[in-house]
């Protein structure tokens, strides 16, 4: 019996160490929170991100699968395949592809979709090619978007139906913001700038004292920081408004750093 001894202790070391940058490459995309998925040398569906799942939840064994299949189960045409073009051209050439905020409609559930989303060629522990997708699902943020302009409408309308006018005071620079209706009550240009010096000079000599009493105390730490204040601003033809003005400081660090409120004629 003739037999020959070697010594692979460094080709097992090497083994061992691919086996664990391979497992580590993959648990970072399926641990990620955000939208990554992998498509492999095989175009076959490899790995899935914890914050892709909701995208493919619905795809039976999707784990594997031709990533084509895949494309056509969750989108309609002509959308799935141009994504899967997209996807082939990457694997094919290493350009890489970005698509900003784009809006399909799923075709495995009743939805209208938006996403941002891009693409990347990527070696894998195997040597050979894949694509890396990453993507942000903006639906969640358009409902957000949504929900705030009816919201802004609504204050509109109210502002309006009330005449009240809003005011900003940042404590920090100086700097105030009027809305066009106070303004209108002080007979203010749409363009110039507001300064404390603009309030002052609106307001009436007899009622400027308990004005400014009534604004140091929403301006102290100690207090609850509410201010309101009735008092006249006098107008361009010479008579007279009386305005009610309320608001509400915000305090940081014990100090003062904004007033924001409404004004109302």
């Amino acid at each position: 019996i003739v037999g020959i001894n070697m010594d692979v202790t460094e080709r097992r070391r090497r083994e061992v160490q691919r086996q664990r940058m391979q497992d580590t490459f993959y648990r970072i995309i399926k641990n990620a929170p955000f939208g990554v998925y992998l498509v492999d040398a095989d175009f076959r569906l490899r790995e899935i991100s914890q914050g892709a799942q909701k995208v493919f939840s619905g795809v039976p064994d999707a784990i594997g699968r031709d990533f084509a299949e895949v494309m056509r189960f969750l989108w309609t045409e002509p959308f799935a395949s141009e994504a899967i073009a997209r996807f082939r051209h990457t694997l094919a050439s290493g350009e890489p592809y970005f698509s900003p905020s784009m809006i399909e409609r799923r075709r495995d559930v009743d939805a209208v979709e938006a996403y941002d989303w891009s693409i990347d060629r990527v070696v894998l522990p195997d040597g050979r090619y894949g694509v890396v997708c990453y993507f942000y699902d903006l639906s969640e943020r358009q409902r957000w978007e949504a929900a705030l302009r009816e919201s802004e409408e609504r204050l509109r309308l109210a502002k309006e139906a009330g005449g009240l006018g809003i005011h900003d005071y940042d404590l920090a620079s100086g700097a105030i913001e009027w809305d066009a209706r106070v303004r209108e009550l002080w007979g203010v240009d749409a363009d110039s700038v507001i300064t404390y010096a603009t309030f002052a000079a609106g307001v009436h000599p007899d009622d400027f004292e308990a004005t400014e009493r009534a604004l140091r105390r929403a301006l102290d730490p100690a207090g609850d920081g509410r201010y309101y204040a009735e008092y006249r601003v006098r107008q361009r033809d010479g008579g007279v408004r009386w305005i009610a003005a309320t608001g509400q400081t915000t305090f940081r660090e014990g100090r003062a750093v904004r007033l924001v409120g409404t004004v109302q004629d």
